[in-house]
């Protein structure tokens, strides 16, 4: 609707501009003889009117392209275990028995 709305505006403004310039081509009248009155580049306006309106016109929408997420999986954590190296002697000083024990 909106482009609609400026297509309407800016093909009544060329209308009105080119309708304002009529009356300055053609013959005229001067001291009893007509004389050819020639205007010019009447061209131009309108030719950069309507490529700025079939630019605005045709140009695509922006597309918008939302990044897809990426997961990352959490690492587990692993815990290491702490052990206790237990050694049984007698009297001695002589080894009996060893252990290890972790938690």
């Amino acid at each position: 609707m909106k482009k609609l709305f400026t297509a309407l505006v800016l093909t009544l403004l060329a209308t009105a501009t080119m309708a304002q310039h009529h009356g300055h081509g053609g013959y005229y009248r001067h001291n009893g003889s007509y004389h050819r009155h020639n205007s010019g580049n009447n061209w131009a306006a309108p030719l950069i009117i309507g490529g700025t309106l079939g630019y605005v016109l045709t140009r695509p929408a922006p597309v918008y392209v939302e990044p897809t997420p990426v997961y990352v999986q959490p690492q587990p954590y692993m815990v290491q275990p702490q052990c206790t190296r237990y050694i049984y002697q007698d009297q001695y000083g002589q080894t009996i028995r060893e252990e290890i024990r972790c938690n």
